[in-house]
């Protein structure tokens, strides 16, 4: 199975789109960033700071859960535990398509049988000569 570019990811999706997506919405606007109810703990109200995303660093944080992080991490918690499935739901939810990291031709043509006389971990074979 191929590996997921995570640092593409949080360059295509925007923590402010999973937001919108979950019905969230700023209560307060500074120069700094965001601020409104907490999606992991409380519900819609027109109060409440909390929750406080700062998009142009790519990170949100909220002062009552004590919890933050990336777009990554909020997938983790509002749409699936495993990081693989909820990155796979972030993409598909916000219209992406997954990015992928291209496998490299000597980890493909071992994955395909093809050994070098090395072996698998490139170190030389065990010499056996009996003596």
């Amino acid at each position: 199975m191929p590996s997921i570019d995570y640092t593409e990811v949080k360059k295509r999706c925007k923590t402010l789109d999973l937001l919108k997506a979950h019905g969230w919405s700023p209560n307060f606007v500074t120069d700094d960033g965001l601020r409104g109810w907490c999606p992991l703990h409380s519900q819609p109200n027109g109060r409440s700071r909390s929750f406080w995303v700062r998009e142009l660093d790519g990170w949100w944080f909220c002062h009552h859960c004590k919890t933050g992080g990336s777009v990554i991490d909020l997938a983790l918690h509002l749409l699936a535990p495993v990081m693989l499935d909820a990155v796979r739901q972030l993409c598909r939810l916000l219209g992406q398509d997954v990015p992928y990291v291209p496998r490299s031709p000597a980890r493909r043509s071992a994955r395909n049988g093809e050994r070098d006389r090395r072996g698998v971990w490139g170190a030389k074979p065990p010499d056996r000569r009996s003596g």
